[in-house]
């Protein structure tokens, strides 16, 4: 199997060293997600996205080391075309179970201290997550089995007998139904 490694398409990764990682964990809203709905775990289309000009995402991750805060951005069509494919191609392959790469993702090196990875800010508040820009990252792996819970029943997608890599590939297929909802993915789902 050819899958796509993680953070291919990365196109900004800053440090933002004005706040201190603590505060601006608990300062994010959702006013910061462009992408989110008034309900929880839903999202917009990619059409009504890049109708309103916004073609990328922001997402922002913590080194394990020095726990210095970076931001990356990157682009939602391109990583949404990317995974959509995939699925597609190897839906019989795949069996319900999200590949390695997405179940236990390969983070990115810190750029500030070069020894640690960096990993997703998961706010405490589930309803805060930035789903989004985990699925174009392909960072979904690292939210716990209680956070792939919340998404999946906010949507009415969960199923409590599932193991995590199948709730991650769950996870995948419906923010990709929910981006593209008459997409490739439709007769899948």
């Amino acid at each position: 199997m050819n899958i796509p490694p993680p953070n291919a398409h990365q196109n900004v990764l800053t440090a933002d060293a004005n706040i201190p990682p603590i505060r601006q964990i608990n300062e994010m809203q959702m006013e910061d997600f462009a992408w989110a709905t008034a309900r929880n775990s839903l999202l917009q289309t990619l059409d009504y996205l890049e109708a309103h000009n916004l073609e990328t995402i922001q997402g922002r991750l913590i080194c394990d080391g020095c726990h210095q805060i970076t931001v990356m951005e990157t682009n939602i069509r391109q990583h949404l075309d990317q995974i959509q494919n995939y699925i597609v191609q190897h839906t019989i392959d795949l069996q319900g179970l999200a590949p390695m790469p997405w179940f236990k993702p390969n983070p990115p090196v810190c750029q500030l201290c070069k020894l640690n990875y960096l990993k997703p800010v998961l706010p405490p508040d589930m309803a805060h997550i930035n789903w989004l820009f985990l699925f174009c990252e392909n960072l979904i792996g690292f939210c716990s089995v209680k956070q792939l819970r919340f998404f999946l029943r906010e949507n009415g997608k969960l199923n409590y007998n599932k193991s995590k890599q199948r709730l991650v590939y769950d996870m995948f297929r419906e923010i990709a139904r929910q981006l593209r909802p008459t997409g490739p993915l439709h007769d899948l789902l």
